[in-house]
């Protein structure tokens, strides 16, 4: 059954904002061989970076922004009436809004999250540290980079930091 609803303007400009970005291939975790390294919530100067806006979507991720939302990828499947988990809590999904050129899906939920993710508002993010975290499927046995083999090991959240450049569309994207 379809309904309407009328989603937050920041919602629909985060959205928006997404699907004008260059096409990104993926993320490629290869810091060390250790498939269990950086699988927990980060200490230190990364503390409050991102991992607490990460909730469960079946054995994927989604992140909440809004507080009946939560935005996670189509490709990872589920359906109207599953539960998403944050902070221990669980949520039922009650819609979901695809976004046909994109693989991002908005999930709504019956209840209301304490807590999600603020929306960037700045304009100078080049140059500037990014913090990524996110599971992908099998990993497989990882690869060799130089004389190191690096990456592989069990499906879990992982999180990485790297620096903003400026894309030129797909030219700098890898």
């Amino acid at each position: 059954m379809l309904r309407k609803i009328r989603l937050p303007a920041w919602v629909v400009l985060c959205v928006a904002g997404a699907c004008a970005a260059p096409d990104a291939f993926g993320v490629i975790f290869y810091a060390t061989g250790d498939p269990t390294y950086n699988t927990t919530a980060p200490t230190g100067g990364l503390a409050g970076s991102g991992w607490q806006w990460v909730g469960a979507w079946g054995s994927y991720e989604g992140t909440p922004v809004g507080p009946h939302h939560f935005i996670t990828s189509q490709h990872v499947g589920g359906t109207v009436g599953d539960s998403f988990v944050y902070n221990g809590v669980s949520y039922t999904t009650t819609a979901f809004h695809d976004y046909t050129s994109t693989d991002l899906r908005i999930c709504e939920v019956n209840g209301t999250f304490p807590a999600w993710a603020p929306l960037y508002r700045q304009s100078s993010e080049v140059g500037n540290g990014l913090v990524v975290i996110g599971r992908g499927d099998s990993k497989g046995t990882g690869m060799m980079v130089g004389p190191e083999h690096r990456g592989g090991g069990p499906d879990r959240p992982h999180l990485g930091t790297a620096h903003l450049c400026p894309l030129s569309g797909r030219s700098g994207a890898k």
